[in-house]
């Protein structure tokens, strides 16, 4: 019974965090086969938990409305869909799995580590085994026309190879680090983990990189010895010759090393510079006052003549100064339920990097996770503390 539920709990919560589009469900991002897990709310057991998050669930609905007013005067009702998506799939499903999750016993993190070492194994078999890659890309799943114009990138299962999956198995490592006392053997995972994330999204490194340094600031003394193991063991997989089969993949990847040294010791070793081109080329304004304060209306993220990566300048653009403040207001009210230094700390952190790349909230795999994350951890702790005052 108990394998059965770990099992059932590395699937969905696989679905929940990728989404990947698959062919037989004509397309349509696998996380909608959760919706009706929605059904549990007519139990009082799963409305008690989702009323610890009637804040959350608020400000959401203010941010509905504002876009919903936004689409009503020019805007892209395109938005409107995504603010009702994010306010069933962010906060109704996560509220829906962390209290089932603490209803029936599961142990989320390690259902949580379990998923990460099955992500990274999936995206190392489609990076070694070109048939495998080809069956998940044109036989399981419906991938974007970018995806199938490359060769070099894209290995893995879910709707957001290029930016929410790299962002996720950064999440996912932080999190171990936190954790590793408990969950030792996820070491072995984590070498196939940053390869992952190297040969996808490349922006998870960061997050591997800012999650470490803040964890040694916090743990040193209590962590250093795990700590030193990855480190080793992501040694020894380095003399194992690891070769990539695409000498354009081993370009992507050995690239942003090349950008990191460019960006912090002053060298000139990279082709090109992502930072230059998000800072200048990307660095999209709005034009007028009313823009400002409420946004053209629209998303620049495929605009030809205004195009933009940068998610706080996508957010910016779209709803204006009114919008930003509602998406920070919902961002305090979630993060002063994390009650650990450690994991407030890298959630900012993560905010700051991922919503820099792209367009991070409200709704994308990595923030979908880590919102569950904070909400299972507080509704966890609030179970606690009413099993100790009974």
């Amino acid at each position: 019974m108990n394998t059965l539920k770990i099992l059932l709990g590395i699937v969905v919560l696989y679905i929940y965090i990728h989404n990947p589009l698959l062919f037989f469900l004509g397309g349509t991002g696998s996380i909608k086969i959760l919706y009706p897990l929605m059904l549990l709310f007519l139990c009082g057991y799963y409305r008690k938990y989702l009323s610890m998050d009637r804040d959350l669930l608020y400000v959401y609905l203010l941010i509905l409305f504002y876009t919903f007013l936004r689409s009503a005067f020019g805007g892209d009702p395109i938005h409107l869909h995504v603010a009702v998506i994010a306010l069933i799939e962010v906060v109704l499903l996560s509220s829906i799995l962390a209290s089932a999750c603490i209803k029936y016993k599961v142990p989320l993190y390690k259902i949580l580590f379990l998923t990460g070492a099955v992500s990274a194994v999936i995206s190392m078999c489609c990076l070694l085994f070109p048939l495998f890659n080809y069956f998940i890309k044109f036989r399981l799943t419906l991938i974007s026309d970018y995806l199938d114009s490359v060769s070099f990138r894209g290995f893995g299962l879910s709707d957001g190879l290029t930016y929410s999956y790299g962002i996720a198995l950064g999440i996912i490592f932080s999190y171990f680090l936190e954790y590793l006392k408990q969950y030792k053997w996820f070491i072995l995972f984590v070498p196939f983990l940053l390869i992952a994330i190297a040969v996808n999204a490349r922006t998870g490194l960061l997050i591997v990189l800012t999650s470490t340094l803040i964890y040694l600031f916090f743990h040193l003394r209590r962590g250093g010895g795990y700590l030193l193991l990855i480190i080793l063991s992501l040694y020894v997989f380095s003399l194992s010759g690891f070769k990539f089969e695409d000498d354009q993949t081993e370009m992507f990847v050995m690239e942003f090393f090349r950008e990191v040294s460019d960006s912090l010791f002053g060298t000139n070793l990279a082709l090109h510079s992502t930072k230059d081109a998000l800072f200048n080329n990307m660095a999209v304004f709005p034009e007028t006052d009313i823009q400002w304060i409420f946004g053209r209306g629209i998303g620049l993220f495929l605009d030809k003549s205004h195009n933009t990566d940068i998610g706080f300048l996508l957010q910016l653009n779209y709803g204006g100064i009114v919008y930003i403040l509602l998406l920070f207001f919902m961002l305090y009210q979630l993060f002063k339920k994390i009650n650990n230094q450690y994991l407030l700390f890298v959630s900012v952190a993560i905010f700051i990097i991922a919503n820099v790349k792209g367009d991070f909230i409200i709704n994308s795999g990595g923030f979908r996770l880590l919102f569950l994350l904070i909400v299972y951890q507080f509704y966890l702790l609030k179970t606690e503390r009413e099993e100790i005052s009974e």
